[in-house]
């Protein structure tokens, strides 16, 4: 009997699909946190510049959009649970050879292509998850998913530090064997929504109501997100290795962005009081403005610290917005999943590259004087203030869009 079913079968259906939900979505964000440390690592080995670091993270990022587009849409026209196989299959093999490659322009070149089975497989997931959920459980399981894969990718960039200390080709290694868990997790399918009783339909929360306009804001605010946070998973190695800081303390720190986006998720899955609220969607925007703003000059550990809790906080609400407000309803849900997922990978493909090439111009330390205050400008924190005004940007559209809305029926 194979192994999936020797786990999961013997499990009631409820049972079986929340362990699922949990095993699954945490395997395989566990393995993209690793790649997430050990790639930019391993362009640095190659002597990889700031500008080549934002280019790969574009890379990564772009194969991510354009199959999540592609492979979004697929996931309502056939079985998804074909494309749940096999997709992390296709990683396992595509992660376990980037420590082979010698030279910068080949590493590139693949980053193209690593991100594909990611795209392949998350539309796909959330479909899923949808589809055997009752609308009633909708809320819950998608809270669980958020948690385990957020949990998975703190665990991931921590263990991808960690093992990079050790060695490279550990990362990509571990990563596969992480890909291959899961497929032993997602392989076997039962089939059917499920069920629950009336105790607990009482006690749960009530789903998410379709909201396109609300929709659409979540997606603003996720891409202003995304563009920050993919900028900081793409460039901030190439400054922790400047200021002599070693690769477990790099992922300790891109942990925290993780970690804090798990605990928000496990948060706001217990509540309603997110849903609608524009206060808290702006607040929380601010906040990270404020963090990247701080880690344009900050070196200490303990410091750089503090942006990465804003990040991650930020990360958290406006996934969950995002992709709360894509899948609500009943129809095409994984092509709305696929929009939401490309929404974000496209503000972590444009933010990689447009901050590596702000680093590439001010890339030179630079002192400036003030009387007798002299402060020194480091090129390389020069990418996050940028971010800053980028997510400002995109709040502020928001808010023109907010004031719009109000002030016009629907």
């Amino acid at each position: 009997m194979p192994l999936g079913r020797l786990l999961f079968w013997q499990l009631p259906r409820a049972a079986e699909v929340r362990w699922r939900i949990i095993l699954a979505s945490f395997l395989l964000d566990m393995a993209t946190g690793m790649h997430m440390v050990g790639v930019p690592l391993r362009a640095i080995e190659l002597n990889a510049s700031a500008v080549y670091l934002g280019g790969m993270g574009s890379a990564l990022a772009f194969g991510y959009v354009a199959s999540a587009l592609v492979f979004g849409a697929l996931s309502d026209r056939v079985r998804r649970t074909d494309l749940i196989r096999v997709a992390p299959i296709f990683y396992s093999a595509a992660v376990a050879v980037v420590g082979v490659w010698h030279s910068l322009g080949a590493l590139l070149a693949w980053a193209f292509i690593l991100p594909v089975s990611n795209g392949m497989f998350w539309p796909a997931w959330q479909g899923w998850i949808t589809d055997v959920s009752p609308p009633e459980k909708r809320r819950g399981h998608l809270s669980l998913f958020c948690v385990s894969w957020s949990s998975g990718l703190a665990a991931g960039t921590l263990a991808g530090g960690v093992l990079a200390g050790l060695g490279m080709n550990w990362v990509f290694v571990t990563a596969a064997l992480m890909g291959v868990l899961t497929v032993v997790v997602v392989w076997p399918e039962r089939g059917g929504k499920v069920p629950a009783n009336e105790h607990e339909l009482r006690s749960l929360l009530p789903p998410v109501t379709p909201d396109r306009r609300w929709m659409l804001l979540a997606w603003m605010a996720n891409f202003g997100t995304m563009f920050s946070v993919g900028s900081v998973r793409a460039l901030f190695p190439k400054l922790t290795v400047s200021l002599g800081i070693p690769s477990w303390q790099l992922g300790a720190l891109l942990m925290l962005i993780n970690g804090t986006q798990m605990t928000v998720f496990y948060l706001l899955g217990r509540s309603t009081r997110w849903q609608g609220n524009f206060r808290l969607l702006v607040a929380m925007q601010a906040a990270l403005v404020l963090g990247l703003a701080m880690l344009g000059m900050v070196e200490h550990p303990l410091l750089l610290a503090v942006p990465m809790l804003a990040a991650g906080a930020a990360a958290g609400l406006n996934f969950t917005l995002s992709m709360s407000y894509s899948v609500a309803g009943e129809q095409a849900r994984g092509l709305k999943a696929g929009l939401h997922e490309a929404v974000a990978a496209l503000g972590g493909m444009s933010g990689p590259v447009l901050s590596g090439v702000v680093v590439g111009y001010f890339g030179a330390d630079v002192v400036y004087k003030f009387g007798g205050l002299v402060l020194k400008q480091f090129g390389l924190h020069a990418a996050y203030p940028f971010c800053g005004a980028v997510v400002l940007v995109m709040l502020l559209a928001q808010q023109v869009a907010w004031w719009r809305w109000r002030a016009s029926p629907r």
